[in-house]
């Protein structure tokens, strides 16, 4: 983990989460951290403003992927729940993703 905080483009992910005041809840911070992790490995990704609905479907495809060996399903939707909720928070100039994770939402759960 100490190699990934010298990059520089972790870093500025971190940077992003840390200018909030959600972040001293430790459970949302941990959530919010995990999920800048998986941007940091899987994406190119800089910036909060360039996630999107697929970036938000691939992070729960991954956890499907190895049988939610790290976090529990539960978790993954929570975290997920917990980012976009950190973007509606911080009044990001961005078009936040819009996702429907309802159960409802059949075709989502479908596809994955």
């Amino acid at each position: 983990m100490d190699s990934i905080r010298k990059d520089s483009r972790y870093d500025l992910l971190l940077r992003q989460l840390r200018n909030n005041n959600l972040c001293t809840v430790e459970e949302i911070k941990q959530s919010l951290d995990r999920f800048c992790l998986y941007l940091y490995k899987h994406t190119d990704i800089h910036y909060f403003s360039f996630v999107n609905e697929k970036i938000l479907k691939s992070y729960i495809s991954y956890h499907l992927s190895i049988n939610f060996e790290i976090i529990s399903f539960v978790q993954v939707i929570k975290d997920v729940n917990n980012f976009l909720f950190f973007l509606r928070n911080n009044q990001y100039e961005i078009n936040i993703p819009k996702i429907d994770l309802s159960v409802e939402n059949f075709n989502l759960w479908m596809r994955l």
